[in-house]
């Protein structure tokens, strides 16, 4: 196992969910095995739940995720400051969202 994926607060009601992807072992990371994933949970999410709106929180100066949900189409909504701490201080998250008229959009594009 290299890192793992969760689809979680699934809200049937209000048509939303947040995504977590993480790859723990460095050596996997930079060769697209992120970007394949998200894409393969996108398409779950959206085509198979019939969800609204993804979102995900990112650490401040996770640069590599950032870039990860950018790319997929995800847009930057808000930091929660100083929401949890990480080594001994207190680290920003920033909420990424992506709606399914946006993924659709980008779907289409490739």
């Amino acid at each position: 196992m290299i890192g793992y994926a969760v689809v979680e607060s699934i809200d049937e009601r209000n048509r939303k969910c947040e995504l977590a992807l993480i790859i723990g072992e460095s050596n996997h990371c930079g060769k697209g095995i992120g970007t394949k994933v998200l894409k393969e949970m996108l398409d779950y999410a959206f085509e198979t739940l019939h969800i609204h709106r993804v979102w995900a929180v990112i650490a401040r100066g996770n640069d590599r995720s950032e870039r990860l949900v950018k790319k997929a189409g995800f847009m930057k909504e808000g930091v929660m400051r100083e929401t949890i701490i990480i080594g001994d201080r207190f680290t920003d998250l920033l909420c990424y969202s992506i709606l399914e008229d946006e993924y659709q959009a980008e779907k289409n594009q490739v």
